[in-house]
């Protein structure tokens, strides 16, 4: 948050593979906005065996841009289903939680 109290948001897609984050992409900063839209698109390649597909989790992470570092908005963690890997498009809604686990982070 800056000075002035308004947010810079960012997302950041990370693929979780057994506790090891591998960062996907990420949209562009956003400059002093509450209610971010990105309109972005973006495709995310990756190879994971068979047997280890269907227990992954794409982690979705809002961040707050700073001058020094980030802070994080909200998370959100999608459970990697078969029909993901098959190539459909992903056009749901996703609640954000704070670090604590509190819903509308």
């Amino acid at each position: 948050m800056d000075l002035i109290g308004h947010s810079d948001p960012y997302t950041e897609i990370v693929l979780d593979m057994n506790m090891i984050h591998n960062h996907m992409f990420k949209t562009d900063v956003i400059d002093n906005t509450p209610n971010p839209d990105w309109n972005q698109k973006g495709d995310i390649h990756y190879k994971v065996k068979d047997n280890q597909k269907y227990n992954r989790m794409l982690i979705i992470k809002v961040n707050d841009h700073d001058l020094v570092g980030s802070n994080l908005i909200g998370k959100a963690e999608l459970k990697l289903e078969e029909k993901y890997w098959k190539g459909e498009w992903f056009n749901d809604k996703i609640s954000l939680f704070d670090s604590k686990g509190n819903a509308g982070g």
